[in-house]
């Protein structure tokens, strides 16, 4: 008796560290996907942010330099 009750208790314990294996890995997995979905919005913003500023600095150096370049002919 003694037997099958430590077979029985160590399926059940192999049953629970299964379904807690189980339940770990989906969550790692949507913490992958969230991660990914972070970086993606990041890389978006820091493109768009350097952009913005290429911009902001060709407007900056080129309005002089065609003043400069309007005064001198």
């Amino acid at each position: 008796m003694t037997v099958l009750m430590t077979m029985v208790g160590a399926v059940g314990i192999g049953g629970i560290i299964g379904a807690l294996k189980l339940f770990v890995s989906e969550q790692m997995e949507r913490v992958e996907t969230r991660m990914n979905s972070i970086t993606t919005d990041i890389e978006g913003y820091v493109d768009n942010k350097a952009l913005l500023f290429k911009e902001d600095l060709v407007n900056r150096i080129s309005a002089p330099v065609s003043k400069e370049w309007s005064l001198a002919k």
